[in-house]
């Protein structure tokens, strides 16, 4: 997740940056602060998620990606060999 605070003096100002960010996937983390000198809007972005039951895996770019996938494939491989051993001394 990355979080982000918008603060400008004019109201338009925060209310363009806002906008601009909610395009972007942002979305609003809190209510807008309002001070005597500025308007204050905090703002988060999640990575992209992909799961389904209890677990979920972010991956924020190509290269989680990738590494995901090998440990993935490390993991079923060495998987596989287990049970291969474990059937061939099973006689």
């Amino acid at each position: 997740m990355e979080y982000k605070i918008v603060s400008h003096r004019e109201a338009q100002d925060t209310e363009d940056q806002v906008n601009a960010l909610l395009k972007e996937r942002w979305e609003l983390h809190g209510n807008l602060k309002v001070t005597e000198i500025a308007y204050i809007q905090a703002m988060v972005k999640h990575g992209d998620y992909e799961g389904g039951n209890s677990i979920d895996v972010y991956l924020q770019n190509q290269d989680d990606i990738e590494q995901a996938i090998k440990s993935i494939g490390e993991a079923l491989e060495t998987g596989l060999a287990n049970v291969a051993l474990a059937l061939a001394h099973k006689d």
